[in-house]
């Protein structure tokens, strides 16, 4: 359904929600109740021993034994269940995969899984080669990954392209948290963080912006009461509006399962805003190649249902991919020019929480604004000169960020080269020859998307039961062509507080109400909508720049910096303007 709110003049206000009385309160066990409502519903799609495994692990709460029952049903199982199976694939991986990656499902403490990322971290980054390789410089494949490397990536941009896409990014930098993440904050607060190699570059980039340079002349004049009619000293100026001292992106990490965490990096802003500009470019230049970072994404996940149908493709993922690109394979392969303005704007050491640090022997972490759109165009032209070597040119080669996509035949070459280059495929979660398939965040298995949902959070608030209920009530008509089973419905709806809202079925939106049925267009129904609160964005030289400066949108209104409220919410009256099928 497609649906959107009534015209301002006929939305009338239906009252206020407390999102915090908003339901009861939920029991210890939620995720444990849930597991096993969902069991018995579907118990006749899956086996006595599968169903004695879920049954024992639910009555005694065993974390331990539900994180393993993916080792014995995950999807690369899958590539050697013998006859019978287990049961209905789709359903099999929503049993032992629904709540593997809940918060309540701990099985490492958050503090050790925080330790261990971090170490993990700088042993992979230690481990990185610190000088080329001998076969990057004379292996025929890696001589032609140059050769297509710099046909795709063209001469470096110049000063006006990095401008053009430079931008502030949605999260925190180094020195602004996350509360205040909005571009307004990232142009107010100066001096602007940014590390030594890059300061030049952004001096010159807010220097072709007239409106950004008066505002900080007017601000700078300001601070340090300089008059109007006074000439700057624009070597103060300039050494006063950048500070180029950040050295170091901070590291940290955020929960992947209850086993492990994902590391992340923070940067500096002047450096994250200058990254975005160039991965921008990058972005563009593979588009002219033909890999469309926009579509790329469908595009593996078609290959890989085809993949899991005919076995013609393999899917490879691979290991810790962004804390493996080492600084020396990207200065051996990519052109020089191009690769000056990476080493230039990437942060040159990492530093922990405690203050203690090192010097990065990889190009850039998973927080730089072009990692992605770097290791794509590495994969894909690594996978490119492969099937030119050993191959045909016409042979299928794609790559969403580390996702790789090829043919069957190439697979063996792929790990290879891979492994020459410093990466590690990993081997959960690469597919050959198989029923299987894995690419872009779908499971395929028989040409079949069975990827299941995860619930992640302990509902706290109406939002989280709506979202929790409605995503499975979403795979419930995907899978099994019917909707929640009324006993599922009933678990839920003892939770809520008042009354159930209820509206069409929607394929993208889950935690405002509770899904009902196709309403026809035109039927009115009621969401809850969480209410923002707006802050006055006080300085009227940089809250102009929110907006129409670097296209900046969906920050809040010209003057004000949004901030949505954790509390409120009100409940408002929409329509339905038109229906889709599912997707």
């Amino acid at each position: 359904m497609k649906i959107r709110p009534l015209p301002r003049p006929s939305r009338p206000k239906w009252g206020e929600v407390d999102l915090a009385e908003s339901i009861k309160r939920l029991p210890a066990d939620y995720c444990w109740q849930l597991l096993n409502g969902l069991s018995a519903e579907l118990n006749d799609h899956i086996t006595t021993g599968l169903r004695g495994d879920l049954l024992s692990i639910a009555r005694n709460r065993d974390v331990k034994g539900y994180h393993g029952l993916d080792d014995l049903y995950g999807l690369q199982c899958m590539n050697h269940w013998g006859r019978p199976e287990p049961g209905n694939p789709a359903v099999v991986r929503l049993l032992v995969s629904v709540i593997r990656k809940h918060e309540s499902m701990e099985l490492v403490s958050k503090k050790d899984r925080y330790t261990a990322c971090l170490t993990a971290v700088r042993q992979l980054d230690e481990g990185l080669a610190v000088s080329p390789r001998e076969s990057w410089s004379t292996d025929r494949v890696f001589n032609s990954m140059k050769q297509i490397l710099k046909q795709v990536l063209g001469p470096a941009p110049d000063l006006e392209m990095i401008a053009e896409g430079s931008r502030h990014g949605p999260g925190s930098s180094s020195t602004i948290s996350y509360k205040d993440r909005s571009s307004y904050f990232k142009y107010e607060r100066w001096p602007y963080a940014v590390s030594p190699r890059a300061k030049a570059l952004l001096v010159d980039v807010i220097k072709l912006d007239e409106r950004w340079v008066g505002s900080l002349e007017d601000a700078y004049r300001e601070r340090y009461k300089i008059p109007k009619w006074a000439i700057l000293n624009r070597t103060a100026f300039w050494d006063n509006v950048v500070d180029p001292q950040h050295t170091f992106n901070r590291v940290t990490s955020v929960p992947k399962d209850g086993r492990k965490d994902r590391p992340i990096a923070i940067e500096p802003a002047g450096n994250i805003f200058l990254q975005l500009g160039v991965g921008r470019i990058i972005r563009e230049r593979l588009r002219s190649a033909g890999i469309d970072l926009d579509k790329q994404q469908d595009r593996n996940r078609r290959a890989a249902l085809l993949a899991s149908k005919h076995g013609k493709l393999f899917t490879i993922d691979l290991s810790n991919a962004s804390d493996t690109v080492s600084l020396e394979f990207v200065r051996s392969m990519v052109p020089s020019d191009w690769f000056e303005l990476l080493y230039s704007l990437r942060s040159p050491n990492g530093e922990f929480p405690d203050g203690s640090g090192w010097r990065y022997a990889k190009i850039s972490s998973m927080g730089n604004g072009f990692t992605f759109e770097l290791e794509t165009v590495l994969f894909w032209c690594l996978s490119k000169a492969i099937s030119d070597c050993f191959g045909h040119r016409s042979d299928v080669s794609l790559a969403f960020g580390d996702d790789m996509v090829g043919m069957s035949y190439l697979y063996n070459h792929h790990c290879i080269y891979l492994r020459e280059a410093g990466f590690q495929p990993n081997l959960d979660k690469s597919f050959v020859h198989g029923r299987a398939a894995e690419s872009c965040g779908i499971d395929a298995f028989d040409g079949v998307d069975i990827r299941p949902i995860f619930l992640k959070h302990l509902p706290r608030s109406v939002l989280g039961l709506y979202n929790d209920r409605n995503r499975l009530n979403r795979w419930w008509l995907r899978h099994l062509g019917e909707r929640l089973p009324a006993r599922l419905d009933s678990f839920f709806l003892r939770f809520f507080r008042g009354e159930v809202l209820l509206g069409p079925d929607s394929d993208n939106e889950f935690d405002t109400y509770m899904h009902a049925g196709r309403f026809p267009e035109g039927v009115r129904f009621r969401s809850i909508t969480r209410r923002t609160a707006e802050r006055p964005a006080k300085d009227v030289r940089f809250r102009k720049l929110m907006h129409t400066l670097r296209s900046c949108t969906g920050e809040g209104g010209q003057f004000l910096v949004a901030e949505v409220s954790e509390r409120r919410a009100s409940v408002i009256e929409r329509v339905v303007v038109g229906e889709t099928g599912y997707s």
